[in-house]
Protein backbone atom coordinates (compact mmCIF):
# COMPACT_ATOMS: atom_id res chain seq x y z
CA UNK A 1 0.00 0.00 0.00
CA UNK A 2 1.06 3.62 -0.80
CA UNK A 3 0.51 6.92 1.38
CA UNK A 4 1.82 10.44 1.35
CA UNK A 5 2.07 12.50 4.61
CA UNK A 6 4.09 15.24 5.62
CA UNK A 7 7.51 14.70 5.92
CA UNK A 8 8.93 14.29 9.92
CA UNK A 9 11.95 14.64 11.81
CA UNK A 10 12.46 11.05 11.95
CA UNK A 11 12.58 10.90 7.92
CA UNK A 12 15.84 13.11 8.14
CA UNK A 13 18.30 10.26 7.60
CA UNK A 14 16.84 8.58 4.67
CA UNK A 15 16.48 12.01 2.75
CA UNK A 16 19.70 12.71 4.07
CA UNK A 17 20.99 9.32 2.20
CA UNK A 18 18.89 8.96 -0.79
CA UNK A 19 18.60 12.94 -1.77
CA UNK A 20 21.36 15.37 -0.17
CA UNK A 21 24.21 12.91 0.71
CA UNK A 22 26.12 16.16 0.79
CA UNK A 23 24.22 18.45 3.31
CA UNK A 24 24.44 17.53 7.21
CA UNK A 25 21.71 16.74 8.95
CA UNK A 26 21.18 19.81 10.47
CA UNK A 27 20.15 20.96 6.95
CA UNK A 28 18.05 18.07 6.39
CA UNK A 29 16.18 18.90 9.59
CA UNK A 30 16.17 22.59 8.23
CA UNK A 31 14.87 21.84 5.15
CA UNK A 32 12.08 19.61 6.29
CA UNK A 33 11.24 22.08 8.73
CA UNK A 34 11.06 24.30 5.63
CA UNK A 35 9.29 21.83 3.79
CA UNK A 36 6.30 21.71 6.69
CA UNK A 37 6.12 25.35 6.52
CA UNK A 38 3.42 25.12 3.83
CA UNK A 39 4.80 28.41 1.76
CA UNK A 40 7.93 28.34 -1.24
CA UNK A 41 8.62 31.87 -2.06
CA UNK A 42 5.80 33.26 -1.28
CA UNK A 43 3.00 30.94 -2.29
CA UNK A 44 1.51 27.99 -1.17
CA UNK A 45 3.68 24.80 -0.68
CA UNK A 46 3.68 21.10 0.14
CA UNK A 47 6.40 18.61 0.08
CA UNK A 48 4.89 14.85 1.16
CA UNK A 49 6.66 11.20 1.79
CA UNK A 50 5.73 8.51 -0.42
CA UNK A 51 5.54 5.55 1.88
CA UNK A 52 5.30 2.11 1.48
CA UNK A 53 4.39 0.81 5.24
CA UNK A 54 6.59 2.70 7.59
CA UNK A 55 9.18 2.96 4.27
CA UNK A 56 9.71 6.67 2.66
CA UNK A 57 10.11 5.48 -0.73
CA UNK A 58 10.60 9.35 -2.16
CA UNK A 59 8.34 12.54 -2.35
CA UNK A 60 5.37 14.31 -3.89
CA UNK A 61 4.84 17.94 -3.71
CA UNK A 62 2.72 21.01 -5.07
CA UNK A 63 3.29 24.50 -5.00
CA UNK A 64 0.75 26.85 -6.66
CA UNK A 65 1.87 28.92 -9.24
CA UNK A 66 -1.92 30.94 -9.42
CA UNK A 67 -4.90 30.02 -6.98
CA UNK A 68 -6.07 27.66 -9.05
CA UNK A 69 -2.73 26.09 -10.48
CA UNK A 70 -0.23 24.22 -9.04
CA UNK A 71 3.02 22.53 -10.02
CA UNK A 72 3.75 19.16 -9.28
CA UNK A 73 6.99 16.92 -8.37
CA UNK A 74 7.32 13.27 -8.04
CA UNK A 75 10.85 11.14 -7.13
CA UNK A 76 11.26 7.98 -6.36
CA UNK A 77 14.37 7.27 -4.82
CA UNK A 78 16.03 4.78 -7.26
CA UNK A 79 15.73 1.42 -5.66
CA UNK A 80 12.27 1.71 -5.48
CA UNK A 81 11.47 2.81 -9.02
CA UNK A 82 9.78 0.75 -11.71
CA UNK A 83 7.35 -0.27 -8.77
CA UNK A 84 4.32 1.54 -9.39
CA UNK A 85 4.48 3.88 -6.60
CA UNK A 86 5.31 6.95 -8.50
CA UNK A 87 1.96 6.45 -10.46
CA UNK A 88 -0.10 5.81 -6.97
CA UNK A 89 1.35 8.32 -4.95
CA UNK A 90 0.63 11.00 -8.27
CA UNK A 91 -3.42 9.87 -7.69
CA UNK A 92 -3.04 10.43 -4.08
CA UNK A 93 -1.42 13.74 -4.83
CA UNK A 94 -4.58 14.68 -7.55
CA UNK A 95 -6.83 13.96 -4.55
CA UNK A 96 -5.12 16.77 -2.47
CA UNK A 97 -4.97 19.02 -5.34
CA UNK A 98 -8.16 19.14 -5.65
CA UNK A 99 -9.33 19.21 -2.09
CA UNK A 100 -7.06 22.72 -2.48
CA UNK A 101 -8.96 23.66 -5.33
CA UNK A 102 -6.25 23.42 -8.08
CA UNK A 103 -8.02 22.93 -11.39
CA UNK A 104 -4.53 22.40 -13.43
CA UNK A 105 -1.28 20.94 -12.70
CA UNK A 106 1.87 21.35 -15.05
CA UNK A 107 4.90 19.51 -14.60
CA UNK A 108 8.04 19.85 -16.74
CA UNK A 109 9.86 16.43 -17.44
CA UNK A 110 13.77 16.68 -19.04
CA UNK A 111 13.29 15.06 -22.37
CA UNK A 112 15.60 12.32 -21.99
CA UNK A 113 13.55 11.02 -19.21
CA UNK A 114 11.88 8.35 -20.76
CA UNK A 115 10.38 6.83 -17.81
CA UNK A 116 8.29 10.25 -16.55
CA UNK A 117 6.99 10.86 -19.80
CA UNK A 118 5.78 7.12 -19.94
CA UNK A 119 4.38 7.98 -16.22
CA UNK A 120 2.84 11.56 -16.93
CA UNK A 121 1.09 9.92 -20.18
CA UNK A 122 -0.51 7.14 -18.28
CA UNK A 123 -1.88 9.88 -15.86
CA UNK A 124 -3.14 11.61 -18.68
CA UNK A 125 -1.46 14.80 -18.94
CA UNK A 126 -0.80 16.37 -21.95
CA UNK A 127 2.15 18.01 -24.02
CA UNK A 128 3.09 19.44 -27.48
CA UNK A 129 6.18 18.19 -26.87
CA UNK A 130 7.45 22.19 -27.62
CA UNK A 131 11.04 22.07 -26.01
CA UNK A 132 12.33 24.67 -23.87
CA UNK A 133 15.22 25.52 -20.98
CA UNK A 134 13.58 25.27 -17.65
CA UNK A 135 15.36 27.22 -14.68
CA UNK A 136 18.37 24.77 -14.53
CA UNK A 137 19.14 24.64 -17.99
CA UNK A 138 17.65 21.53 -18.82
CA UNK A 139 15.36 20.62 -22.16
CA UNK A 140 12.13 19.96 -20.84
CA UNK A 141 8.63 19.45 -21.68
CA UNK A 142 5.95 21.24 -19.89
CA UNK A 143 3.05 18.89 -19.51
CA UNK A 144 -0.76 19.67 -18.13
CA UNK A 145 -3.42 18.21 -16.70
CA UNK A 146 -7.09 19.32 -15.91
CA UNK A 147 -8.39 17.73 -12.51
Amino acid sequence: MVSIRPFAESDAGVVRTRRYPDRTETDVLCMLHDWNAGFFQGKPFEMFAVCRGDTVVGSVSLCQKSPHVASMGVEIFEEYRRSGFAYRAALLLFSRAEKLGYRVLLDQVRIDNTASIGLHEKLSFESDRYVFQNAKGHPVYLYIKTL
